[in-house]
């Protein structure tokens, strides 16, 4: 029965050490990631939906800088009687011809016209940005978010076979009387916890596999069979994390891209520029419209008629109808002025947030990964030796085996908070230091 003791504790030392060596091996998750952001942007509806919109406002640009259409009449006079073509020849007044009216725009109304169906292209490819990056930060999220659970789950497993193997153990010595029936309990409700917590965490995959379908196009209950990984944050130097910037930029540069780059930035700097060419636009309505008419008309035996006119179409209302458009459009200029103002620092605090949540999930990864992990795995690998001569309790050799899978597990978490947190800094810039968000 001793020798089967010794058994099982070399089978946990085994176990505590393979633990160790597989939280080393992580492979990088790029080309996954690329491949499902390609995805993203070809199968997502809203990004279609979007396109499709952006497509139509481009077909608003030629009709906008289009003159009006033209008037055309036909018909004729007539002399004693209502009847088309009497006393045609006879009578100077009776006549039949065709006349052409055509509208002409003030120079430069219909150039203005365009220049804001082009702008208003301008704000939906700017909006389609945004949200293209919103949704590409959302997919990385549930990555991590993903790839998170998936070594939860991990852990739980190798948990569970652990103490399944200490079940084993503690029931041998308890028949043997050198262990508690309270120890054997204690394992038995460890077990089902465990086992409780993987039901959950099978609950919480398969929430996170139907957002990544949604957001991929795909039917909500197509299973996911791609591995994930959850890469550390490492890049190969030792140096403090705000001194590198391949881990994370300085919190200065975030917001000097962020500026020219954050999409929800340029989509109001779009509106603005539209803003500006509607003003103009608006302004070019208080000048007169020209009216060209044109005439032939036939009169029989008599010399024919031409006609020649030109009017204008004069503003005389333009205080109840021009003078508001205008002030409608610089009242929508000064709203979308505000609008940046307020969007610039919504988006300044969330990257102070973001960068904060980053760097400290870094370094408390950091200060697990060095620290805590290699101490609580040497104070179980001495507990197991000491329980083993019959000097250390059998319940302190799991309250030590717990505290390391709550260290793993709490690692694993902050390591996932560093990549989402990471990732939200990457869509508040618009793009990272090596390229595009999408990359």
């Amino acid at each position: 029965m001793i020798r089967r003791a010794f058994v099982i504790i070399a089978f946990l030392t085994s176990l505590t050490l393979g633990s160790e060596a597989t939280s080393q091996t992580t492979p990088s998750p790029a080309d996954l990631l690329t491949s499902l952001v390609e995805e993203l942007r070809a199968q997502n509806p809203i990004l279609r939906q979007l396109r499709y919109e952006m497509a139509a406002a481009q077909q608003r640009i030629d009709p906008a800088g289009t003159l009006p259409n033209p008037t055309v009449t036909v018909g004729g006079m007539s002399v004693r009687r209502p009847v088309p073509g009497a006393e045609l020849g006879r009578e100077e007044m009776a006549q039949q011809g065709i006349s052409l009216v055509q509208g002409l725009p003030f120079p430069g109304k219909l150039r203005l016209s365009q220049e804001v169906a082009r702008q208003e292209v301008a704000v939906r490819a700017a909006r389609l940005r945004a949200v293209e990056v919103e949704l590409i930060r959302q997919l990385k999220d549930r990555y991590y978010e993903l790839a998170f659970l998936e070594r939860w789950r991990e852990v739980l497993l190798q948990s569970q076979r652990v103490l399944q193997v200490l079940q084993a153990g503690a029931q041998a010595l308890y028949v043997t009387g050198q262990e508690s029936q309270q120890s054997v309990l204690r394992v038995q409700s460890e077990l089902t916890r465990l086992q409780s917590e993987l039901l959950d965490l099978e609950r919480m995959r398969g929430e996170v596999i139907a957002q990544f379908n949604a957001l991929l196009g795909r039917n909500p209950g197509r299973p996911w069979m791609v591995p994930v990984e959850l890469p550390p944050p490492v890049t190969g130097r030792a140096v403090a994390l705000e001194d590198d910037p391949e881990l994370l930029p300085p919190e200065t540069t975030l917001y000097e891209w962020a500026q020219a780059r954050n999409p929800a930035l340029q989509e109001v700097r779009a509106m603005l520029e539209r803003d500006d060419r509607m003003v103009a636009r608006m302004r070019r309505d208080l000048y007169p419209d020209l009216v060209l008419m044109a005439g032939y008309f036939n009169r029989g035996g008599l010399p024919p008629l031409y006609e020649i006119r030109i009017g204008l179409e004069l503003p005389v209302f333009f205080r109840r109808k021009e003078m508001p458009r205008i002030e409608e459009a610089l009242q929508m200029k000064a709203a979308d002025e505000a609008l940046l103002q307020a969007r610039w620092l919504d988006v300044s605090q969330q990257i102070r947030e973001t960068y904060l949540q980053a760097r400290t999930a870094a370094q408390v990864w950091r200060l697990y990964q060095s620290t805590l992990l290699p101490q609580l795995r040497t104070t179980l690998d001495s507990g197991l030796a000491t329980y083993r001569v019959g000097k250390l309790a059998f319940v302190q050799v799991l309250e030590t085996w717990q505290a390391l899978l709550a260290a793993e597990v709490e690692t694993a978490r902050q390591l996932k908070a560093f990549h989402q947190a990471r990732v939200r800094l990457e869509a508040l810039v618009g793009s990272w230091a090596d390229g595009p968000i999408g990359r």
